[in-house]
């Protein structure tokens, strides 16, 4: 058994069977979590293979490893980055999982068009069986779509496409639908804005307080009241598309 460990399971064995494995894919954008050894061997593996790379540690100090985007570089232009650490339970006190966006723009596109993406490697909460880790996931989506976009706001890339990939330890597809709850508000308030639609800007406020709602039951009061103070936001945003303007008095001779 110990030898067969030696020339299987040893690390010197199987990092290279990594990169080979990821460089099989051909990818032009890959997500990696988990990642450690970056600095000292993966950074650079990569980088020979024609990828550029971003890298975030998780905060924790016992944890080596992190979160990771590998890009490639004769296809995509890196404009941005961004990387953030999650609270890893309801009460907000300890940090451990980490969320890392990129802003790209994809070379050699049509011309006259935004060829631009968001791209997102992230790492959620463990144990998918937990119920109480279910509810500190909730969590973090919220974190995410609120730092989403903040970032795609603060790049003027509201409008681009968004892929979000990593880890999300969810047992089935039910779990994902407080994720897409976090994602159609965001997208729905995006269009909302961009085509000054009312109907877009009412459903993505609906969205909002859907999401609160299923904080409020997990008992993540601070999660519920910034959700729903998004939807008071796109609200407000409603509610001036729909004042008409007072007209101007003419000024007295």
């Amino acid at each position: 058994v110990e030898e067969r460990d030696a020339e299987v399971f040893a690390w010197h064995v199987r990092r290279p069977k990594i990169v080979q494995t990821v460089l099989s894919l051909d990818a032009d954008l890959v997500s990696l979590v988990e990642l450690d050894q970056y600095e000292s061997f993966f950074r650079g593996a990569f980088e020979n293979a024609g990828y550029g790379s971003l890298w975030m540690k998780r905060p924790r100090p016992e944890s080596a490893d992190g979160c990771a985007i590998l890009y490639k570089k004769n296809k995509m232009e890196l404009i941005a980055s961004h990387g953030f650490s999650y609270h890893d339970d309801l009460h907000a006190t300890r940090r451990d999982r980490v969320a890392l966006m990129a802003l790209f723009s994809v070379k050699h596109g049509c011309q006259g068009e935004d060829n631009r993406i968001l791209f997102v490697s992230t790492h959620l909460a463990r144990n998918p069986e937990n119920e109480q880790q279910t509810l500190v996931r909730i969590r973090q989506v919220c974190e995410l779509m609120l730092e989403l976009r903040k970032f795609a706001s603060s790049h003027d890339c509201m409008h681009v496409p968004v892929v979000v990939a990593g880890d999300w330890n969810a047992g089935n597809m039910q779990r994902l639908r407080f994720m897409a709850l976090a994602q159609k508000s965001t997208t729905l308030r995006s269009l909302g804005e961009i085509t000054s639609d009312t109907a877009l800007l009412q459903e993505a406020a609906e969205a909002c307080i859907e999401l609160a709602e299923l904080c409020e039951t997990g008992g993540d009061a601070e999660m519920a009241a910034a959700v729903r103070q998004e939807a008071d936001e796109i609200r407000a945003l409603i509610a001036g598309q729909e004042t008409p303007e007072t007209p101007t008095a003419p000024e007295t001779p």
